[in-house]
C-alpha cells in the first residue's frame, strides 16, 4: 500500500511532516505539497486509478479532510485517514480526537471501517452542514482569520461576539423524504454525519457516521436571552432528548433533505461556505473507507 499525504504550502514547514516521514521509514510514501484545491483533486485522482492500494491522509483541518474526501469517493481501493493539523479537526472527535491520531499510531496500526458521506447537491460532506447562526460564525472566522496579528482563537471569540450581536436568522423551506415539510425562520440547522461542529460543540449528539442516515435538527427562532441558556447544553450534546428543551427545536433522522429559497442562502459544509438557492442532501451509505487509531 501507498501511504499519501495531502499538504497546504501553508503547512509545509510544520514540524509535524518531518514526524511523518520518520514513521512512513521503510514505507511507501509520498507527502504531496499542493497550492490549490484543483491540485490535489487531479493528484489523488490520479494516484487512485493506478488500481493500486492507497491511502490518503489530510494533513489539516475539517476543509482539508473534505477536499480529500471528495478525491477518494468513487474509488474502492482508496482509504481516507487524517492527519488534524487545523483548528477545529471536528471530525475525529468521534474517533478519539485529535490526540489520538497525531501519535501518527494509525499509519501502521490503524482501525478501518466504512463510513457514510452525505451528498449536498454536487459535493461531498462528510461531516456537517450548517445553516443560520453557526454558519455565519464559521464564516465571520474565516473572514477574520487573514486580519494581520489575528489568531485562530481570537478569530473564533471575536466571531462568535460579532454575529451575537447581530443574530441572524434564516427562513427557508426544509422537506424530508417522508413529505414533512418545514417552512419559515429558525436560529440555525444542521445537518449531520458527524457529530461534532464549531470546534467542539456535540451539536449533533446521537448521530452515526455508519447508520445510513442524517441527523437534521433545527432550532426554532429564539431571543438572544433563550439562546444563552440552550448554548452550554447545545456544546455538551443534551439538547436532542432533553424533555426541558423538546419545544425549542424539530428533529429527524433521514436519508434525504430538501432546502430550498427563492434567493441565494448561505451553507457551511465542513467549514467551507458555499452559497445556493437550492440544497438537496443526501446519504451514500458505505461511501469511503476511513482509517483511524485503535483506541
Amino acid at each position: 500500500m501507498k501511504h499519501l499525504f495531502l499538504v497546504s504550502k501553508a503547512n509545509s514547514e510544520n514540524k509535524t511532516v518531518k514526524s511523518i516521514e520518520r514513521e512512513c521509514d521503510g514505507l511507501d510514501y509520498e507527502i504531496f505539497v499542493s497550492e490549490s484545491r484543483e491540485e490535489t483533486l487531479k493528484k489523488v485522482r490520479d494516484e487512485a486509478r493506478s488500481g493500486e492500494e492507497l491511502c490518503v491522509y489530510a494533513c489539516g483541518g475539517d476543509g482539508a479532510l473534505n477536499l480529500a474526501a471528495n478525491a477518494v469517493y468513487g474509488y474502492d481501493n482508496v482509504t481516507l485517514s487524517v492527519i488534524p493539523m487545523g483548528t477545529g479537526n471536528d471530525f475525529v472527535r468521534q474517533f478519539g480526537g485529535k490526540e489520538a491520531f497525531m501519535t501518527l499510531s494509525h499509519i501502521k496500526n490503524g482501525v478501518t471501517k466504512e463510513i457514510d458521506i452525505l451528498k449536498a447537491n454536487d459535493m461531498m460532506c462528510i461531516n456537517m452542514l450548517n445553516i443560520g447562526f453557526d454558519e455565519s460564525v464559521a464564516r465571520k472566522v474565516n473572514e477574520l482569520r487573514g486580519k494581520p496579528f489575528m489568531s485562530n482563537s481570537g478569530a473564533y471569540t471575536i466571531g462568535v461576539a460579532m454575529q451575537f450581536l447581530s443574530f441572524p436568522k434564516e427562513n427557508l423551506r426544509i422537506e424530508y423524504d417522508d413529505g414533512i415539510v418545514y417552512e419559515g425562520e429558525f436560529t440555525l440547522t444542521y445537518i449531520a454525519n458527524g457529530r461534532y461542529c464549531g470546534g467542539g460543540y456535540n451539536a449533533a449528539s446521537v448521530a452515526e457516521v455508519d447508520d445510513g442516515l442524517m441527523d437534521v435538527m433545527t432550532v426554532y427562532p429564539l431571543s438572544r436571552f433563550k439562546f444563552i441558556g440552550i448554548v452550554g447544553d447545545y456544546r455538551k450534546g443534551k439538547i436532542i432528548g432533553n424533555k426541558k428543551h423538546k419545544s425549542l427545536y424539530e428533529f429527524y433522522k433521514t436519508k434525504r433533505v430538501v432546502l430550498s429559497k427563492g434567493t441565494p442562502f448561505y451553507v457551511c459544509v465542513d467549514g467551507e461556505t458555499i452559497q445556493t438557492d437550492r440544497l438537496e442532501v443526501s446519504v451514500i451509505e458505505n461511501a469511503i473507507k476511513f482509517k483511524y487509531p485503535k483506541i
